[in-house]
């Protein structure tokens, strides 16, 4: 199927009530892009105001966000062209569970990015949530459908109207049927900064209504609720962008991510990666130590076959056989000795090192003189032999003469 006698559908990439989006081949660029067909609207104001701020976003160009190329018609309804990005959405990357920290702020920051850019061209989103971060494999975090959302997604508010906006992230204004313009951004930020990191909703209201009263009556959500040991400053940073008062929220995206970076880089006593997590942060925790635990025991249980001592009960059970139990000589249990193992390990000091060798050395001359006291021991030992061998022929010559005499 090809859309607009241009662009070749390769695959759909997802549908919703207000859209369908596909992967397609730009025959005359020859480049992948993403193409959303719109569905038809009723009110032709809705058009208009589609097509104008599909200019807008088009006009934009950062690194953050996500391009538009074009819009087009074809006989079927109106299509918008944008950037493909290969990778999931941060919606489908919280569906396995919240971010580690330093993985999130970063995310959160490049987003802020994109953000600020837009609103500094007077162009406000209106739509920002999870599944509108695109993570792409290598590159940036993306901000897609800019300048777009009101024509993609529709919420009725308390008033009975129909405004750009997904309920969980939109501000308690909005909800009123009030377009506070920036503000509103920073709301759903703050929002979409508080599942990233707990994993969880800050709001889980499933009716305009609802999420308005719950929104005004209490104070905004609290990080520290969702993940017991969230930096209370980072708490706080995300409470007041989610404030119900627009006045007091930051007034740039950037401000609130520089707010939580400090908040997290001001606990030195504890790595940002190593903070206690939600529940699927600690599955992860858990299956390293498991994985720790098997591979101390596999230690133990090779350094039990290879030098038990000749044992035959010892060999057997390294071979995978249990050592009967008339066997006094058997290795005791593997969870014995593991245990036995790691308590002795962390309660040993550290080794000490060994003093270095020190090599005495003789002083100077001393070697001569020890050479010249063996020569003359020699000499001596020498001239002892020749005074008895002289004094042994002069006894013989003695005896020799005697016995001519007789």
């Amino acid at each position: 199927m090809v859309l607009a006698d241009r662009y070749r559908v390769v695959r759909r990439l997802g549908s919703g009530g207000m859209a369908t989006v596909f992967l397609c081949n730009d025959e005359m660029l020859d480049r992948p892009v993403a193409v959303k067909r719109l569905h038809p609207s009723d009110d032709p104001g809705d058009l208009r105001r589609f097509r104008r701020e599909a200019r807008v976003g088009a006009s934009l160009s950062h690194p953050n966000l996500v391009a538009v190329y074009d819009t087009i018609a074809d006989e079927e309804g109106e299509l918008i062209v944008m950037e493909y990005v290969e990778g999931p959405t941060l919606a489908e990357a919280l569906a396995q569970g919240p971010l580690e920290a330093s993985r999130a702020l970063e995310i959160l920051g490049e987003v802020a990015a994109g953000l600020d850019h837009a609103h500094s061209h007077g162009v406000i989103h209106r739509d920002v949530k999870p599944a509108n971060v695109l993570l792409a494999e290598g590159g940036p975090a993306k901000l897609a459908d800019l300048g777009i959302a009101s024509a993609a997604h529709l919420t009725q508010t308390t008033t009975g109207e129909m405004i750009a906006g997904t309920l969980a992230y939109m501000a308690p204004e909005r909800l009123q049927g009030d377009d506070c313009g920036e503000a509103g951004d920073i709301y759903a930020l703050g929002a979409v900064a508080f599942e990233t990191l707990s994993g969880q909703r800050a709001r889980q209201a499933t009716t305009p209504a609802a999420a308005l009263a719950e929104a005004l009556k209490g104070e905004p959500p609290d990080l520290g609720r969702s993940w017991a040991n969230a930096p209370p400053a980072a708490a706080a940073a995300i409470q007041e962008a989610m404030s119900p008062d627009p006045e007091r929220r930051p007034r740039r995206a950037g401000d609130l991510v520089e707010r939580l970076a400090r908040a997290f880089g001001a606990d030195e006593t504890t790595p940002t990666v190593a903070l206690a997590a939600p529940a699927a942060r600690r599955r992860r925790k858990g299956l390293l130590l498991a994985t720790g635990l098997v591979l101390v025991l596999a230690a133990i249980v090779l350094a039990a076959t290879s030098g038990g001592g000749g044992s035959t009960g010892t060999g057997k059970t390294g071979a995978g056989k249990a050592p009967g139990p008339h066997k006094t000589n058997a290795t005791p249990p593997v969870t014995t000795a593991t245990v036995t193992t790691t308590t002795t390990t962390q309660s040993e000091p550290p080794p000490q090192p060994k003093p270095p060798h020190v090599e005495h050395k003789a002083p100077p001359g001393q070697a001569k003189k020890d050479q010249q006291k063996k020569q003359a021991e020699q000499a001596k030992e020498a001239q002892k032999k020749q005074a008895e061998q002289a004094k042994h022929q002069a006894e013989q010559a003695q005896k020799d003469g005697h016995g001519g005499d007789h």
